[in-house]
């Protein structure tokens, strides 16, 4: 398993926006500031605000602030936002005994979704 770039973006963004304060930030400065291309940046902040993790502010002094507190975000969270849900199976087969490979990797797969819901950005 391995994340995506988009979202290790994500939670740098999120980190970025706790530690520079509350309040607006312009999107250009932080897409400058983490070295993310605009058109991704605004495609992950997209991504973040529909789950609920960011809010948008239009206008000339717009741009991106965070919806709730760094404390409340988990890296979950923002797994959850820009990757979807962390499967590490596929579906099952069908068969009427699980066997024991699928349940280890249902362990593993319950260990790490844990992980990363105890670990909010704060805390980075």
């Amino acid at each position: 398993m391995q994340i995506q770039v988009s979202t290790e973006h994500a939670i740098r963004i999120v980190w970025y926006l706790h530690r520079h304060g509350r309040g607006v930030h312009a999107t250009q400065d932080i897409s400058n500031a983490l070295n993310v291309s605009y058109p991704l940046f605004i495609k992950i902040a997209g991504m973040l605000k529909r789950a609920g993790i960011l809010s948008a502010v239009q206008g000339r002094n717009g741009g991106y602030q965070l919806s709730k507190p760094a404390s409340e975000v988990s890296l979950y969270d923002i797994l959850l936002a820009t990757e979807g849900e962390v499967k590490l199976l596929r579906r099952h087969n069908g068969a009427d005994n699980p066997c024991e490979v699928r349940s280890y990797f249902q362990e593993v797969q319950e260990t790490v979704i844990d992980a990363l819901s105890r670990r909010n950005v704060a805390e980075l």
